[in-house]
């Protein structure tokens, strides 16, 4: 419990409703509460950055921000402050998308009493503190995982390489058994402990100017095992020119990965793969597009989410976690950047993954 009057930093632009807000949260008993308000965004990064918020009332309409955004870019920088988001629209689908996207609370400006305010804030807060809970146990059981899957697969390959004496075909292909699962298991530790840590924001991004051409040639090389096993093909269409795009080099790798991946996951044998480069002067794009079974518009926006997991029976293979994407879109948002998709049943389907600000074009190739 907090023994002291909460500090709610209100982020408002219209100085009625500002009034109105401060004016509800005064007449609570029992549940004291400091208002530090401002008119904007920025001046709301701000003041979080000083520390010693317990909560963040925001305005999705500001001056500087407007609409979901404005919710994204506070749980971005501070995802530790417990968010209650304030519209003026009573929209239900926007509602649930910030509630999903990690908003504690969606209230309808006018439809508030002092009753409803403070319940909220009360809930908010102990939601956060029980979403901090989750990550730190995931955080920690991923982490306690992570040692003896290394050592067991050490092991295995040693058996395997004949370290311990000679192995008999059918043990072999019972430890080759084994160590795909043990590959599997580490992969779900591995997506667990990312979804967390971006989550809780605990990653911090090593930005580097990277040359996208090799970049994507060394990725796409990667997987020339698995769209052999597969009967597909994977092509990168090489830029015109050299692009350098500003990005945290492992991290965008992983976005990569995971969307090829999938493409191969969801593409029948005989289909194709074809993953493409593009810049302006203001942003540059990675586009991997498939000849799969391809996606329903209902599903489009959902298949970013934790754990969803689309039917497939194109590509067979493993049934996956359902965080690919979602760990794909928290890396690309942390770079500032958006992923988007677009798709039909039967005719494939084709991720864009765009970083403002983040690509420049250099030279002649």
């Amino acid at each position: 419990m907090i023994d002291r009057p909460l500090l709610i930093l209100l982020i408002e632009d219209d100085p009625e409703d500002a009034r109105l807000v401060k004016r509800t949260l005064a007449k609570a008993e029992g549940a004291p509460c400091d208002v530090v308000h401002v008119g904007c965004l920025k001046d709301g990064l701000a003041r979080i950055a000083k520390g010693g918020i317990d909560l963040a009332l925001c305005d999705l309409s500001l001056p500087d921000s407007g609409g979901v955004d404005s919710f994204k870019e506070i749980h971005r920088t501070s995802p530790e402050v417990p968010i209650i988001v304030l519209s003026g629209m009573n929209d239900r689908e926007t509602a649930l998308q910030l509630v999903q996207q990690g908003a504690q609370d969606f209230l309808v400006k006018g439809s508030v009493n002092t009753d409803l305010l403070i319940r909220s804030i009360g809930y908010a807060i102990e939601r956060k503190k029980l979403q901090q809970m989750r990550d730190q146990f995931i955080s920690t059981v991923s982490h306690e995982l992570r040692t003896p899957l290394t050592n067991m697969k050490g092991i295995v390959s040693n058996i395997c390489a004949g370290i311990a004496g000679d192995v008999n075909p059918k043990l072999k292909d019972y430890l080759d058994r084994v160590a795909i699962n043990i590959d599997r298991l580490t992969r779900i530790v591995n997506n667990l402990l990312d979804i967390s840590n971006l989550a809780s924001g605990k990653i911090v991004l090593k930005r580097e100017s990277v040359e996208m051409g090799n970049f994507i040639k060394d990725i796409v090389d990667s997987f020339e095992g698995q769209v052999k096993m597969h009967e597909i093909s994977l092509v990168s269409h090489p830029p015109p020119q050299i692009m350098m795009f500003s990005i945290d080099e492992a991290w965008m790798r992983q976005v990569v990965i995971n969307l090829i991946g999938n493409a191969i996951k969801f593409t029948p044998r005989g289909g194709r793969i074809t993953v493409g480069l593009s810049a302006s002067d203001t942003e540059g794009s990675i586009r991997v597009a498939d000849t799969g079974q391809g996606i329903a518009a209902e599903n489009h926006a959902k298949v970013f989410e934790p754990f969803f997991q689309v039917e497939h029976e194109a590509g067979g293979g493993e049934k996956g976690t359902g965080l690919g994407l979602a760990i794909s879109t928290e890396i690309v948002e942390i770079h500032g950047g958006t992923i988007k998709v677009e798709s039909e049943i039967g005719k494939g389907s084709c991720f864009t993954v765009t970083l403002p600000m983040g690509a420049e074009k250099k030279g002649e190739a």
